[in-house]
């Protein structure tokens, strides 16, 4: 079964305290003075909090975040960009890499060791033919998030769903519905 992801809006934490959720994801423009209360509830759920956005690697290492997530979407030296990444926020935090839907862009961003690359479905079947390729190469492990293209992203074989709250509640009444 695919771990939850749940990207955090607008100070939303109402589902803090569900425990089908690992691991949370804010955006840098959260309430600064909001992110370490948050963290601290989070944290005591044994639970992850990354951050990803502007300066995400400088509020990842000051309000002691797990980790972060970028978005590559040109193509540049990763792996020194990743590498410098991992210096500034330190060797002991998560690093994810939402990747375009592209075979060379994946290998590429694979090779820099994320713990987990995403995907975005801006095609529902282009990205289910790459992840599926993604998963029989590479055994880092891999996300999904919402893109263009709407659909049930439980469908696609990936670890992690990354999610708004309206689209995990969303899910969960339908499974709810379904049982």
């Amino acid at each position: 079964m695919q771990s939850f992801i749940i990207k955090l809006e607008n100070q939303d934490n109402e589902l803090i305290n569900d425990e089908n959720i690992c691991c949370y994801l804010i955006d840098s423009s959260y309430k600064k003075e909001a992110i370490s209360p948050l963290a601290d509830k989070v944290h005591k759920q044994d639970k992850l909090i990354l951050v990803g956005g502007k300066d995400a690697d400088k509020i990842c290492r000051d309000d002691n975040l797990d980790g972060v997530v970028i978005e590559i979407v040109e193509d540049i030296p990763h792996k020194k960009k990743i590498s410098e990444l991992r210096s500034k926020i330190g060797k002991d935090r998560f690093i994810g890499i939402i990747c375009p839907l592209q075979r060379h862009a994946a290998m590429l961003v694979s090779e820099t060791e994320p713990e987990f690359v995403a995907f975005r479905v801006d095609d529902r079947d282009k990205a289910a033919e790459i992840i599926s390729w993604y998963n029989e190469l590479f055994l880092i492990q891999s996300a999904v998030l919402s893109g263009k293209e709407k659909c049930d992203l439980r469908e696609f074989d990936t670890d992690f769903l990354i999610l708004t709250p309206q689209e995990y509640k969303i899910l969960v009444a339908k499974k709810e519905r379904l049982d």
